[in-house]
């Protein structure tokens, strides 16, 4: 039963955390991929040769979180 309950909790957040509209594109051999949710919350991804990095703006404020070769670095904007 807890089981259950829990994959239950779990789809519940993973479909209200996804993206109504998403667009990836190419540039100079960068892949990024934007999703927007609503006006206040919306996520770019970008993969280049240096590593992976993803910037975050959730109401008022933004959030830079970058994976390289030192780890995960990330601040606020």
């Amino acid at each position: 039963m807890i089981r259950k309950s829990l994959i239950i909790a779990l789809i519940a957040i993973v479909t209200l955390l996804q993206a109504d509209y998403i667009v990836k594109y190419n540039m100079d051999g960068e892949i990024m991929e934007f999703m927007y949710k609503n006006s206040t919350t919306s996520k770019m991804l970008t993969n280049s040769e240096d590593g992976k990095v993803e910037i975050y703006h959730i109401k008022k404020n933004s959030y830079l979180v970058s994976h390289g070769e030192d780890g995960v670095n990330s601040s606020r904007c």
